[in-house]
């Protein structure tokens, strides 16, 4: 049986089945400098982790360039028709943005392994330094990954139509335990391939941004930054349903556990 994040992911099967070459070549010529991958999850701050980085201007990137959407668009633009080809290209832009910047870029799970399958890592990406970002509730993550899903409103700058959200105990269930599995895969990768990855806790994160980054940054290799305001434009984006929706999703719970706990010893004395 395979583990998580063994399986091919979605992203990985598109890409093997458009690229006539997507495992990248013994040879290569590799990437030559450091380079920082994210592993996240949804709802798990890392875009606003990743603003802040991109606001210095000592870093670059911090996107998520391995979906495939994104990479096939990329491809048919400027006719590249290799995997590596497209990596190549892709830090060439951002080195070009930004000359002598730490490139970075986000990544799920299913898409560092991708990396590793391909061997991009370490054929390409020769000394890559892994971050790994969480949020300490999963419960909060779940219901504003669920809020977020209901109201498209995926960032707090963004412009969608207001729409209310409606409470849904199962769904919120079900996200919960998506991001369970997700952070176990995670750990599970790191550990499979000898990974220590520096690990940012967003709720830590977000109450003193600017020194968040001075760390990351220091643990990436870079002494002082430089923080541009002017490019910030991310907020948490806590509400008053987020904070409903935890509580009555605590209490549906812990009444489900107990009804299920009244059941089950009734049957075990009958």
């Amino acid at each position: 049986m395979l583990l998580p994040f063994e399986q091919i992911s979605p992203h990985e099967k598109e890409l093997r089945e458009y690229f006539a070459r997507f495992d990248v070549p013994a040879g290569t010529a590799p990437l030559g400098q450091p380079f920082c991958i994210m592993l996240f999850t949804n709802r798990s701050g890392s875009s606003l982790v990743s603003e802040h980085m991109r606001s210095t201007p000592q870093f670059t990137g911090f996107g998520e360039p391995l979906n495939y959407r994104w990479v096939i668009d990329c491809c048919e633009r400027e006719g590249l028709t290799s995997f590596a080809d497209y990596l190549r290209f892709e830090t060439d832009r951002l080195y070009r943005r930004k000359p002598g910047a730490l490139q970075g870029m986000k990544a799920s799970f299913g898409q560092a392994m991708m990396l590793m399958r391909s061997g991009a890592i370490p054929g390409f990406f020769d000394d890559v330094r892994w971050v790994v970002i969480q949020r300490d509730d999963l419960l909060s993550q779940a219901v504003s990954f669920a809020i977020a899903d209901q109201t498209r409103q995926w960032h707090s700058f963004d412009n969608a139509a207001p729409v209310e959200p409606v409470y849904d105990y199962e769904d919120i269930r079900r996200r919960l335990q998506g991001f369970a599995h997700s952070y176990m895969a995670i750990n599970t990768f790191c550990a499979s391939f000898d990974i220590h990855p520096y690990r940012i806790i967003y709720d830590e994160f977000a109450r003193d941004p600017q020194a968040g980054t001075r760390n990351l940054a220091a643990y990436l290799g870079v002494g002082e930054v430089t923080i541009d305001a002017d490019r910030l434009q991310m907020e948490r984006q806590r509400n008053r349903f987020s904070a409903l929706f935890r509580r009555q999703f605590i209490s549906d719970y812990q009444s489900r556990m107990r009804s299920t706990g009244a059941a089950g010893g009734e049957g075990r004395r009958g």
